[in-house]
């Protein structure tokens, strides 16, 4: 018999409140993370709505990607369906990114339609992943190898690797880190329904380390002057290859099959 009436009756009614309100903040803290994307997810439309590209609306399917697979992440799903929709935040976001640079070059249709046609793939993979991995995973790996390629092909640092100093330096690790997306993407057609072990830490290594490290580091002179408040850009020095050097050696030589010395040396070139 439910109380409504006296002193017991309010009781009641006000620790059913404070039940409600100590449910509502463990949601919130234990979410937190997730609403964070979900704000990020709110501007990235804010910003398409006002100014409606293509550029726009792939990065906002990027931050979409990371909102889905921290929720998923939260749902208690394996790593492994979570972990393609964080690549898919990092792939998405920068080849928007790169999207917006190349619109100098006045793409063509058909060139845009297989950037949309190659995204899409990778979403409905992606998609596919979560209850049919093997596949799902399929499917995705062949919208990033198209979107390598199309980089390759469409990317202004096909033309500023004909430059000097810095432009140059940008457009050679711009252009291997795509060549690492298509590897990783090969990778996961080949062995599309690997969960752990060599290969699957390959595909990874691909991803995280030779392409997203391949686009950070070509920004880095850039960027960190901003950030850090210097008055001006760091000056290009030809000792900026050795470091890209070493990054990619490090991820060509990653590989838990060889002896612990050279998985130890890979590690340590990535750290330098």
């Amino acid at each position: 018999m439910e109380i409504q009436t006296g002193i017991w009756g309010a009781a009641f009614k006000w620790c059913r409140c404070l039940s409600f309100s100590i449910r509502l903040t463990q949601f919130f803290w234990n979410n937190t993370y997730d609403f964070k994307y979900a704000g990020l997810v709110f501007l990235l439309v804010l910003i398409s709505y006002r100014h409606l590209a293509l550029y726009a609306i792939v990065m906002m399917l990027g931050a979409f990607c990371w909102f889905v697979g921290n929720g998923i992440w939260l749902l208690g799903l394996p790593i492994y369906k979570v972990i393609i929709w964080w690549i898919g935040f990092l792939v998405l976001t920068i080849a928007g990114e790169r999207l917006e640079l190349s619109r100098i070059l006045h793409l063509s249709k058909e060139n845009k339609l297989i950037f949309i046609l190659a995204v899409s793939v990778f979403i409905i993979g992606a998609l596919l992943a979560i209850k049919i991995f093997g596949i799902g995973v399929r499917i995705a790996s062949i919208g990033m190898i198209v979107l390598a390629l199309w980089l390759l092909r469409n990317d202004i640092a096909r033309r500023t690797i004909h430059k000097s100093g810095l432009s140059r330096f940008m457009a050679v690790s711009l252009l291997l880190g795509y060549i690492w997306l298509v590897k990783s993407g090969i990778l996961g057609l080949l062995f599309e329904g690997t969960t752990a072990g060599f290969y699957y830490d390959a595909i990874l290594h691909s991803i995280f380390v030779g392409f997203v490290f391949s686009m950070i580091f070509p920004h880095a002179p850039i960027i960190f002057p901003t950030v850090m408040g210097l008055p001006k850009l760091l000056p290009f020095q030809s000792w900026f290859y050795v470091h890209l050097t070493l990054l990619h050696l490090s991820a060509v030589f990653t590989d838990n099959r060889r002896p612990i010395t050279v998985t130890t040396r890979a590690s340590v070139g990535r750290i330098i």
